[in-house]
């Protein structure tokens, strides 16, 4: 079993702004290229944040870009500064 969250290389942030707010399972599962199995997972264990409305799961995007290594706030280069 792994430790750490899947990391998936993505491009500008543009790509992550475009992601809804809320999102399911499986569009999380599929945005990292997993198994929705995984993600579940993650949620059981606390390493990933949901909303729960009824009887839904839904993904906050700040918390699925945070687990899948998509943040983007910080451009490459910025470190030196």
């Amino acid at each position: 079993m792994p430790t750490s969250p899947p990391r998936v290389q993505r491009g500008a942030a543009a790509t992550v702004e475009h992601l809804p707010l809320l999102m399911t399972v499986l569009e999380v599962a599929n945005l990292g290229r997993v198994g929705k199995n995984s993600i579940y997972e993650a949620i059981q264990e606390g390493r990933l944040r949901v909303v729960r409305l009824s009887r839904t799961i839904r993904v906050p995007r700040d918390a699925a870009v945070a687990y899948l290594g998509l943040d983007t706030s910080e451009p490459s280069g910025a470190a030196g500064r």
